[in-house]
């Protein structure tokens, strides 16, 4: 008779379970029918015959496009993670019957009723403090803050914006306002502070379906998301001019009140505003964009080396006669090197024409401008620009660039030489440029010749140049011969954790001329410190002589042994 009892089961979501097949044995049948409450979900019955995705379509119909928001609050628990990464997709359970009801509704309404889904996290946080105690009735309200972080329904997260939106609630659930949000809050209180009574801050917040009308998509998205505004018009043809003005105006007031510390802008927000400015057909826009926002935009952008391929893009679809002088004004709002990076990388995108020549000029006068010879610029830029230099067929291109860097640290001069190795093939070795490249290769030859001398040398524990703030003694040891020392008469210790906190300080900090390990110790109760040289700092040399030496024999064999004549009798004061 057991097995004919009446057993239960539960089985949730992501319980952990198997699938075995049964051979023998007894069936277990679950009987179950489903029954909705008297009033809290009977807006889940359906009135007629009717999906509910069709009365939502009849409804959405009817919605004109100067129609307000609306949301819909969301009933599960979510983490920006979970939305982030799944968009909609995170949804669950009547929140995702919800979702996909509104999406299959906007399917089926023409293109002027359609409307946009945004997914949003409603935080509203309120303040409160407390003059003589706890009690509720002493407590006084003194701030509220309402925010909103909005993401795309693909899970684009725009950020978080104070916000003041008035927005219509559905409530399909016929739920209280406590019922709404209640649940959905949590408090925290602090005692007294010296001079400051207690205080109580509460937190309610919950995800919320976020919709308007597609037609007001631009608007409402620059008035609450910002970066949402632009996405969105990118899917608008034509483009609103209006709207292009209204986006410039916005950005421009919005970078001026960022700080330097605040949320970057993201790259898809920048790439996605200069397709609008091009596609806007207006070159106004485009001109007020470098004018008055691109400096700055640079700053907070999240990923600077996108500003390249993205104006590369840009360039291309507009003529230089009618932006080339706002660019480059907006180039010199940016610092000397990266405004030479960005034209000469730009220009290298480019195919052959006026733009490409301009921002090269530009990229050679910023260079020439520069006291280390391009030293600080990236080695591409460097060898795009000499490369361009060296194939210009304006006669004073190289002669005024080269002037200029022949005046530069030799140190510096290591990408031009290998530049003009890669070009010799291009160059007439008995012209001008051929002659005005050697007086470079001459100073760098020089130079080499005497590191050369100073490297090459036999394995000595010397360290001539080594540096040890800390105590002129161990300094001395280290410029001397000696391979290792204690610092048992040179430097005291109180205990031994002082002499492995000195230990760990000389190990993390850089060794200047210098290698060495350092080990703390007792030696007859006394703490001591252990300092051993390594081969570290001779090894180190002996690469860079070979270095020096590879360059020096393909100098030599492309421009010949005479060209560091001149300065042999330099050699041995050369650094």
């Amino acid at each position: 008779m057991a097995a004919f009892l009446p057993h239960y089961a539960v089985h949730y979501a992501d319980a952990e379970h198997s699938l075995e097949e049964v051979t023998k044995g007894y069936r277990l049948a679950l009987v179950y029918s489903l029954c909705l409450p008297p009033l809290s979900m009977r807006h889940l019955k359906r009135g007629n015959d009717n999906l509910l995705s069709e009365e939502l379509a009849e409804t959405l119909s009817t919605m004109g496009p100067e129609e307000e928001s609306f949301a819909l609050l969301l009933l599960h628990e979510y983490t920006e993670k979970s939305i982030e990464d799944l968009g909609s997709g995170a949804l669950k359970g009547i929140d995702r019957a919800r979702f996909v009801a509104l999406e299959e509704a906007n399917a089926a309404v023409p293109a002027d009723r359609k409307m946009q889904f945004f997914i949003a996290r409603l935080k509203h946080e309120i303040k409160y403090y407390g003059e003589n105690g706890y009690e509720m009735s002493w407590w006084e309200e003194s701030s509220r803050n309402h925010t909103i972080t909005w993401f795309s329904t693909s899970g684009r997260r725009f950020g978080a914006e104070n916000s003041t939106m008035k927005m219509n609630f559905l409530n399909p659930g016929h739920e209280t306002f406590y019922e709404l949000w209640r649940p959905h809050g949590s408090s925290k209180e602090k005692g007294f502070m010296g001079n400051h009574g207690p205080s109580k801050k509460t937190m309610y917040s919950r995800y919320a379906v976020i919709g308007w009308p597609a037609a007001r998509g631009v608007k409402n998205a620059l008035e609450f998301i910002n970066e949402a505004a632009v996405s969105e018009m990118k899917t608008q043809k034509p483009i609103d001019t209006g709207a292009v003005g209204d986006i410039l105006i916005k950005l421009q007031a919005e970078l001026e009140k960022k700080k330097p510390n605040a949320k970057p802008i993201s790259t898809e927000f920048f790439q996605a505003l200069c397709e609008i400015l091009v596609d806007a057909g207006d070159v106004a826009f485009v001109n007020e964009f470098f004018l008055k926002c691109f400096g700055k935009l640079c700053a907070h952008l999240q990923d600077k080396d996108a500003v390249v391929p993205v104006l590369t893009t840009m360039f291309r679809s507009l003529n230089w006669n009618e932006i080339g002088r706002e660019v480059l004004e907006s180039f010199g709002q940016l610092d000397h090197r990266t405004s030479l990076e960005i034209g000469v990388l730009v220009a290298d995108g480019l195919d052959d024409g006026e733009t490409k020549t301009a921002l090269m000029h530009y990229g050679m006068e910023k260079a020439v401008q520069l006291s280390d010879g391009m030293a600080s610029c990236s080695t591409k830029t460097a060898e795009i620009l000499w490369k361009w230099v060296l194939g210009s067929d304006e006669p004073d291109a190289l002669t005024t660039f080269a002037e200029k860097v022949t005046k530069s640290q030799p140190s510096s001069l290591d990408v031009a030489t290998r530049v003009f190795v890669q070009c010799l093939d291009q160059i007439d070795t008995k012209g001008t440029k051929f002659a005005a490249l050697a007086a470079i290769v001459e100073k760098r030859i020089t130079w080499l010749k005497a590191q050369i001398q100073q490297l090459d040398k036999p394995f000595s524990w010397e360290m001539p140049d080594a540096e040890f703030s800390d105590n002129a003694q161990v300094q001395t040891f280290l410029r001397g011969t000696a391979q290792s020392m204690v610092t048992k008469d040179v430097h005291r210790f109180k205990k031994l954790q002082d002499a492995h906190n000195f230990v760990a300080k000389w190990m993390r900090a850089e060794q200047k001329s210098a290698s060495y390990v350092m080990a703390a110790s007792e030696e007859d109760g006394t703490a001591v410190v252990t300092i051993t040289k390594t081969r570290a700092w001779f090894s180190a040399r002996q690469k860079e002589l070979l270095q020096y030496t590879t360059e020096l024999e393909m100098l030599t064999t492309h421009f010949g042994e005479g060209a560091g004549a001149s300065g042999d009798m330099e050699l041995e004061s050369a650094s």
